[in-house]
């Protein structure tokens, strides 16, 4: 439009009899408001010998101003004078008519006034692009940090992982607006822009409805868009540490970090979770395998609780529990190490601590010189021993508080004439009493019930054995169901410490492979050389 106006200067208004020095669609240099300099086009111009009146426009049209310079004093514009100027300059949209009647008091009133807009264009509206309206936010590295009820905020939480299940309506694409044309300050139209329609590709993971306008998830993940391809994906992967910049991590899929997590960060993969570099004292948690290429340095906060395998290559002041085995290179140091599979430190050390393993033990050496006390536990499933633990804490509880109340509602229940003296509310309430007392005996019965039905289950893959490549220290205790033992001497392997129900002792033999309690393989006890009994 600039053009234009520039390469046509006899395009614009026609017939002006205003005066003699009209010129028209002129580039000039006008100062704006503190002096600042503004080009200009010069629609109109009038002068004679009182006034001299200017319409002025910038290149692109959108804007009028009057610029009106007073020759002689005591002339006084009108606004007929001035709108007629508009009119010459052809300025048909947009007239600000308070503007300019300001204009004409401001002069009228003697001000000096530099340049005044009085008209303005309608800019086109231009349409928007078409665009993607998540109903899940893709994974990202911008944090949205939330506040407690008392606004205090955990900058450990980034929320930077929003899962995505399976069937998930993850977004909708919207489709882009047309543009409306506007007007410059002539009247002519000025053209807007269509929005432009937005493409997107479907990745792993997600599927759309047949008008490709709705997307859904098809299994479960994060989800990620880039370069207007939308997927999902079931691996979350930290480049570097799980610190500040990371945050607490919570994916249902499998987290990858490749450097190390610091101390007080959580870590959940339910699908399997890997850490490169060295572990703190935080929180790992996963369905799956953890899986640690150092170590945890747990710090007595530590905590490792998987549903499969746990591999690391130490483990020091660290709770685990895990639902396979775990394996570990070098030593397992002031731990409580549970797990449903084997426990297998072959070239190492557990100092210190409690390990119990389902599926047995073997280990480098147990125990230290210092005489440090280490236990032991084969044979036994954590999860129910520690189901166990809660059943005798509660069934203790109960039986005390059974006591109690028969103590004191025995000796009202066998007075008759007492019974009779109590009021018919006294009775009622005795009556709901006994009702809690009988509920009671009957939640006593069923955790009876429960312990004699755990203690009777026998786990295909239990081993009730401990192996030691090594050396055993004094100070470790050993333990297999009822039967348990210290060591008090120091033995050297290889060797073997067994449950022997025949013979109700924990012995020492020559070491034999560790193999189920139900394996027709298995050694029979009777039939090993032994080193000691305990």
């Amino acid at each position: 439009m600039t053009d234009d106006l520039l390469s046509q200067p006899d395009s614009g208004p026609q017939g002006v009899q205003a005066g003699e020095n009209v010129q028209r669609y002129q580039a000039i240099e006008v100062k704006g408001a503190g002096g600042q300099p503004l080009a200009m086009l010069l629609l109109y111009q009038d002068t004679n010998a009182e006034r001299t009146v200017r319409i002025l426009a910038p290149a692109s049209a959108m804007q009028a101003f009057i610029q009106y310079q007073r020759l002689r004093s005591g002339t006084q514009p009108r606004v007929e004078d001035l709108l007629a100027c508009l009119a010459q300059a052809e300025i048909k949209h947009g007239i600000d008519l308070e503007s300019v009647r300001f204009l004409a008091a401001l002069l009228h009133g003697g001000e000096q006034v530099g340049i005044w807009q009085v008209a303005q264009g309608t800019p086109p509206d231009h349409g928007s692009d078409g665009y993607l309206d998540f109903c899940i936010q893709p994974s990202g590295r911008e944090a949205r940090y939330d506040e407690d009820e008392e606004g205090r905020i955990d900058f450990r939480d980034l929320h930077i992982i929003h899962n995505v299940r399976q069937g998930d309506h993850i977004a909708t694409l919207r489709p882009p607006t047309a543009g409306k044309p506007g007007k410059d300050i002539f009247g002519r139209e000025v053209p807007a822009i269509d929005g432009k329609a937005l493409q997107v590709h479907c990745g792993q993971g997600v599927r759309s409805d047949a008008e490709q306008i709705r997307f859904f998830a098809t299994h479960d993940g994060r989800l990620v868009y880039e370069n207007n391809l939308l997927a999902v994906s079931d691996i979350f992967e930290v480049m570097g540490d799980v610190d500040y910049s990371v945050g607490h991590i919570d994916f249902i899929g499998s987290v990858i970090v490749r450097g190390a997590v610091l101390d007080d960060f959580n870590v959940c993969g339910q699908r399997g979770v890997t850490v490169h570099g060295l572990v703190g004292r935080c929180f790992i948690r996963s369905e799956g395998d953890v899986i640690m290429e150092s170590g945890m340095a747990g710090r007595g906060g530590g905590r490792i609780l998987a549903g499969g395998k746990v591999r690391a290559k130490y483990l020091n002041e660290t709770l685990v529990e895990a639902g396979g085995d775990v394996e570990v290179q070098r030593e397992i140091i002031n731990c409580v190490v549970r797990t449903n599979g084997r426990l297998s430190i072959a070239g190492g050390a557990i100092i210190g601590g409690e390990c119990m393993a389902l599926g047995g033990i073997e280990a480098g050496s147990i125990g230290s010189d210092l005489g440090v006390m280490t236990h032991v536990i084969s044979g036994l499933e954590w999860t129910a021993e520690s189901r166990l633990k809660k059943i005798d804490e509660e069934i203790v509880r109960l039986e005390r508080r059974l006591r109690e109340i028969d103590a004191i509602v025995e000796p009202l229940i066998q007075s008759k004439d007492r019974l009779a003296a109590l009021l018919p509310e006294h009775r009622q309430l005795l009556r709901e009493f006994l009702q809690r007392v009988h509920q009671m005996r009957e939640d006593l019965r069923l955790l009876q019930e429960e312990r004699v039905a755990i203690e009777a289950r026998n786990p295909r893959n239990r081993v009730s054995q401990i192996n030691v490549n090594t050396l055993v220290h004094p100070g470790v205790v050993v333990r297999f169901g009822r039967l348990c033992a210290s060591i008090r001497h120091p033995y050297r392997g290889p060797l073997s410490i067994i449950e022997d129900l025949e013979r109700d002792a924990v012995r020492l033999v020559v070491q034999v492979p560790l193999l189920p309690d139900e394996d027709a393989n298995r050694p029979w006890t009777g039939g090993l050389k032994e080193v000691a009994i305990l």
